[in-house]
C-alpha cells in the first residue's frame, strides 16, 4: 500500500514536563491545572517506508506545533505526510498539494467547507441526513484557499463517541469553557480530509 508513494512522513510531538526551575530554558504552558511550568518538546519525523528518523528538534513546552520546522519540512513530490490536528494550517495544505504532495489530516472544527460548486456545507445538518454511516466525498477547504480535497467521514460506536465527549468536556472545563452541541454531537464522527485521489487511497 505504501509503495505508491515517495515516501510516507509521519509528523509528531511529545511533550515531557521538566522541573519548575528549568522554566526560563523550556517553557511550558504552565497556568492550568496538569501542565508545569517547564517543559520540553520532542518534535519528530518518522518515514514510515524506511524507518528512517528524518527530523528531531527540540523545543519549548509553549512552541506552536503548526509552527515546528517538521511542519515546513521539505519532502520530495510524491510524499504523502500525516499529521495530528496541531499541525493544521490551510496555506501548508495549499503548498503541499501545488508541489505534488499528499496530506491527510484530522477535520479542525470550524473550518467551513464548500461543495465542488463552491456553495457553503453545514457539515453536522449534512451528517445527520447520513445513513451509511460512511461519507467520501469531494469538496473545496477554507473560505479564501478553497483548497479541492475528499472529505471523509466516518460514524463512530456510541461509546467511543461518549468517551470523547467526556474528555472534550473536561479539557473545556480547565479552561473554564463548556463546548457546544455542535461540536459535541461531530464527535460521534471520525473526519479526514485528504488530497489523495480515490484511486490512491480508498476511505479504508
Amino acid at each position: 500500500l505504501l509503495q505508491r508513494f515517495t515516501a510516507v512522513l509521519i509528523g509528531d510531538a511529545t511533550t515531557i514536563n521538566l522541573p519548575d526551575e528549568l522554566a526560563d530554558l523550556f517553557p511550558g504552558c504552565g497556568g492550568s491545572e496538569g501542565t508545569s511550568r517547564a517543559a520540553l518538546k520532542l518534535q519528530v519525523l518518522w518515514d514510515l517506508k524506511t524507518g528512517r528518523l528524518v527530523e528531531l528538534h527540540i523545543e519549548p513546552g509553549r512552541a506552536s506545533d503548526a509552527k515546528s520546522p517538521i511542519a515546513t519540512a521539505e519532502a520530495a513530490p510524491g510524499s504523502l505526510l500525516v499529521f495530528d490536528l496541531g499541525y493544521f494550517d490551510l496555506d501548508r495544505f495549499a503548498t503541499l498539494d501545488a508541489s505534488g504532495q499528499k496530506f491527510i489530516s484530522r477535520l479542525l472544527h470550524g473550518t467551513e467547507i464548500y461543495t465542488r460548486e463552491g456553495k457553503p456545507l453545514d457539515l453536522l445538518t449534512y451528517l445527520r441526513k447520513q445513513t451509511t454511516g460512511l461519507v467520501d466525498q469531494e469538496i473545496l477547504l477554507g473560505k479564501s484557499d478553497l483548497l479541492p480535497c475528499r472529505l471523509i467521514a466516518i460514524r463512530v460506536p456510541e461509546e467511543v463517541a461518549n468517551r470523547r465527549r467526556q474528555k472534550a468536556r473536561e479539557k473545556a472545563a480547565k479552561k473554564g469553557r463548556v463546548p457546544t452541541a455542535e461540536y459535541l454531537e461531530l464527535l460521534g464522527w471520525s473526519l479526514f480530509v485528504s488530497n489523495c485521489p480515490e484511486e490512491e487511497l480508498t476511505w479504508k
